[in-house]
């Protein structure tokens, strides 16, 4: 049970490796809205990999009477509503922001939105690195570190859609 738990921390580390080591831009600005449209989509099958890898663990959970049936439904739900994303992303429709005349108010707000995104993206990613680093002292399981890599990977691609231009999410 428990090389199947190192899977699973294998799959989310690599997908975290994907992530976390991309080459580092001297200025996120420089991106264009096609480059954030490619990153966002590359989270959004990130995302769909890592949640499976998650259900795969609750499945075998739920087999030794250690998750419920509420557990999987959980999990498949974020998981299909990655592939629902990714579903209307490739097919058109996710919804652009509104191309409003660039008022000082509306570019301070844009900033504002852009920095706190970062600032949320740095806590999930220390959320991220303690769910590791818990997991290898025993304090918590796979599912832990799945979930927390699955919160990153959300945050990540809230960025993404945002700089490339789809309205905000949620």
């Amino acid at each position: 049970m428990r090389t199947i738990a190192i899977l699973f921390i294998a799959i989310a580390a690599a997908s975290f490796a994907q992530t976390s080591q991309q080459p580092a831009r001297p200025d996120e600005s420089a991106r264009t809205p096609q480059e954030w449209r490619q990153e966002y989509r590359q989270l959004l099958q990130q995302g769909q990999t890592a949640a499976s890898g998650c259900l795969n663990y609750v499945r075998q959970q739920q087999q030794l009477g250690a998750k419920s049936d509420i557990d999987i439904a959980k999990v498949e739900t974020i998981r299909l509503n990655l592939e629902r994303e990714l579903a209307a992303f490739d097919g058109g429709l996710i919804p652009e922001q509104p191309r409003a005349a660039a008022t000082t108010a509306a570019i301070e707000a844009r900033n504002r939105y852009r920095i706190l995104t970062k600032r949320v993206i740095e806590l999930a990613e220390q959320q991220n690195i303690q769910a590791r680093k818990d997991y290898e002292n025993g304090k918590n399981n796979a599912f832990d570190v799945l979930i927390a890599e699955l919160k990153l990977i959300e945050v990540r691609r809230d960025l993404a859609a945002f700089e490339a231009g789809f309205a905000v999410p949620r």
